[in-house]
């Protein structure tokens, strides 16, 4: 407040006039008393401005659907494609380690027969002992 400041037994300030506004075009603008208007009063009060619809959602509320919706979707995708990925990377790396080429071997002992049966022969893979 500025000015002088007074109050009555019902401790309202006396010495200032009321005024009233009305926001016009987003801007509050002071229409009474007369004296003091900034602009003239609009009756009765327009109506505000109504966001364009897009079905039974505003335009905002609309954009913010299709945006959270794409961008889950997307996120889905791609942790669909990292886990294949994982997946195939992880199948040729278990194939890779339960294949053995005859290269890796070390042969120690040939296989040998004994009658009817076989004696199985020793070989090291990577430092390992195998029969």
């Amino acid at each position: 407040f500025l000015g002088k400041v007074e109050f009555n037994h019902f401790r309202r300030n006396i010495a200032h006039e009321p005024v009233v506004l009305q926001v016009q075009n987003g801007v509050p603008e002071i229409v009474l008393p007369l004296e003091q208007a900034s602009k003239k009063l609009i009756m009765p009060i327009p109506h505000p401005v109504e966001e364009p619809q897009i079905g039974v959602l505003e335009k905002g509320i609309f954009i913010v659907v299709v945006v959270v919706v794409t961008a889950g979707t997307l996120i889905i995708l791609a942790a669909l494609l990292l886990v294949s990925f994982y997946r195939q990377r992880h199948a040729e790396k278990i194939e890779s380690l339960l294949t053995i080429e005859p290269e890796q071997l070390q042969i120690i002992n040939l296989p040998v027969q004994l009658g009817t049966t076989w004696e199985s022969g020793k070989a090291r893979l990577r430092n390992t002992l195998v029969a």
